[in-house]
């Protein structure tokens, strides 16, 4: 059985990085609508993913490899090629699992021979964004990892409010559920706690377990429904 490794925001799974939801041009999308930003978002995506580079020889990316849903602009295009051509100097194989964003995404993957499909199998591990159920025999797989759903939660302390971004781990049908967060910084998430569960792999949220990624460490704050009963 293969095991199934939580590293910052990804996870590692045989020789695999899994990451989901980096939205490239979720930066410009932004400043599009006047509000400006620090900083430059193709360069501390690929930063952070040359960060976990040594830890596996092949990267799956679990969905919304780009942000904007019925349309590509010209620097989402070209940010795509870019981090793209990047990851192939960087990994033996790059795959990338289409999200509900990607609508447009087969272009860009087909211009530099990237597959693109709804789900992959690694192993026993079944790696779909999680927005739609996919039709397979899952008596035969023994863990899910998913995106989509963008975890986080809120912590408090007095008048100090915080969220942070982390991982669900819970089960789907006699399987490990893994809840990914999203690899780019700029979208916080949807607090579990409060919010809106928008895929169907998460059926029973209140036992799932939250772990925060903390640079080096993964820190485990319990199942939801601790946090839910406060």
């Amino acid at each position: 059985m293969m095991v199934v490794k939580l590293v910052g925001k990804s996870a590692i799974v045989d020789d695999h990085l899994i990451i989901a939801d980096l939205h490239i041009g979720q930066y410009e999308d932004i400043r599009e609508k006047g509000i400006l930003l620090p900083g430059n978002e193709l360069q501390e995506i690929s930063n952070e993913i040359d960060s976990l580079a040594d830890q596996a020889n092949k990267i799956i990316i679990n969905g919304d490899f780009k942000h904007e849903f019925g349309k590509i602009s010209k620097s989402e295009w070209n940010n795509s090629i870019k981090l793209l051509t990047h990851l192939k100097k960087r990994f033996q194989e790059v795959k990338i699992v289409k999200g509900n964003h990607d609508v447009l995404m087969g272009p860009v993957a087909d211009k530099l021979d990237v597959d693109i499909k709804d789900y992959y199998l690694v192993g026993n591990t079944l790696v779909t964004h999680g927005e739609k159920m996919i039709n397979l025999y899952y008596s035969e797989i023994k863990n899910i990892i998913i995106g989509h759903q963008h975890p986080c939660i809120k912590l408090s302390e007095g008048a100090k409010t915080e969220y942070f971004k982390c991982h669900l781990v819970g089960r789907y049908k006699g399987c490990r559920l893994f809840v990914l967060p999203s690899f780019n910084d700029l979208t916080t998430g949807v607090n579990v706690t409060e919010g809106d569960i928008i895929s169907p792999y998460i059926i029973d949220v209140e036992k799932c377990e939250i772990i925060i990624p903390d640079y080096d460490n993964m820190r485990k704050f319990g199942k939801i429904s601790h946090w839910t009963e406060q």
